[in-house]
Order: C-alpha cells, then structure tokens, then sequence
C-alpha cells in the first residue's frame, strides 16, 4: 500500500494538480479507517512481540511511514477544493478522524516502556520533520493533541533531538536554494519539495525492505 501511495504522489508532485482537476488517487479517500485500523494493529503488536526480529523490527518503520504517505496522500485532495467546499470540509475530517485513532497508540507505545519510549519518539519526530518539510497545513491544526506525544520522554532526549523537536515546535520556514542547473532541471516538476521528500522516502524504503529479505541488523530513522 505505501508503494502504491508513493506512485500516487510522485504522479502529483511531477504533473501538479490545480482547482478542478481530477487527481490521480488509487485508493478511496473512504479507505483512510481501514488504513488507521491497519497501522492500529501493527503498533499495538510491536510492543507485544519480541524485538529479535529484523522483520518485526522494520513494522514500526513502515507504520510512521504509511502515517506519513496516507497524510500526504489526502492533503493532495485538499489542494483540487476550495476551503469553503463541503469537499475540503470531508477531507480535511478524514484527516482529523485517521489522527485521533492513530495517536493513542502511539501514547499506548510511549508509555510501554523506556526504550520503547525512545524508538517511537524518534520515528514520531522524524515524521514530524517530514510533514513539515513538504508544508503539511494538518500539522499546525494537530499540535495540540500531538504536545503529550512530543513532550514524552523529552528530558531523556540527547541534545541535539532536543534542537530537532524545538525546531518543530517553532516551524522554522523552509529554505530550498538551488543553483541554475538544478532550477532548469526541476522545471518540469511541478512539486519539487514534494517530489524530493518521496525520493529520499522511496530508497529508505527500499532500503528497509532489502534488509529485512535478508535478516540483516539494520534499522533506519
């Protein structure tokens, strides 16, 4: 499904979509309860089973990532309706429902235990990180249920994820410089930040997923 996503949103990021427009979306917007369920089921399991498992290891890491593209995926339907449309009103609702059923368990892990505490805040940020790269408009709305989540295990954190969580707090604006060869040959793209977010997204990916067909310790953040 992430795979399926990712296409999906490249196809966007290269070709844009304007008011209007009929956007390239595989999976039914319909679907955004199932896909909670879904990484519901995975995240309640992680903390259930042992943590030996390269496999298992790597579902915590494909959770966060389905939570990012799926987000991604239904803010790309935001941008064809105007704020006023009952169009936007439902999407922006699915988008609302899908992150009250997901944050709890994230909470859930968090509370498990210390080092579970650790690993689930580092992903959490680096999702965080992500959303506001490609200039989420949910992030600034989610804050306020998402403050236990960033504040959890705060004290514990090294300095320097600190700087990062502070960094996502404050919203810093996003600074894209790139030199004349690069402008000419991002022309063609209509969502250049998007479109590099899912490059760097689709090796760690693949990444992932090779790694784990061959049971080698490893495990990205």
């Amino acid at each position: 499904m992430s795979w399926l996503l990712l296409g999906s949103l490249t196809h966007t990021a290269l070709h844009g979509v304007n008011h209007g427009q009929t956007l390239s979306q595989p999976i039914p917007q319909e679907a955004s309860c199932q896909i909670a369920d879904h990484i519901q089921i995975t995240m309640l399991g992680f903390a259930e089973q042992p943590k030996a498992s390269i496999l298992h290891m790597s579902s915590l890491f494909h959770a966060f990532i389905l939570c990012q593209l799926w987000t991604m995926y239904l803010e790309q339907g935001l941008h064809i309706h105007l704020p006023i449309t009952e169009s936007y009103n439902v999407t922006m609702n699915l988008l609302f429902d899908f992150w009250a059923k997901v944050t709890p368990c994230v909470l859930q892990l968090i509370h498990q235990s210390r080092l579970l505490s650790e690993m689930v805040s580092l992903h959490f940020l680096s999702m965080l990180e992500a959303l506001i790269e490609c200039h989420s408009t949910i992030v600034a709305k989610l804050l306020p249920m998402w403050t236990s989540v960033l504040s959890s295990n705060q004290l514990q954190l090294p300095g320097h994820l600190k700087v990062r969580l502070q960094l996502c707090r404050d919203f810093p604006p996003v600074t894209f410089q790139e030199t004349v060869f690069d402008k000419q040959k991002r022309q063609h793209i209509k969502n250049p930040t998007l479109y590099k977010w899912l490059q760097r997204l689709q090796f760690k990916m693949g990444q992932i997923e090779l790694q784990s067909s061959t049971a080698t310790q490893f495990y990205s953040l």
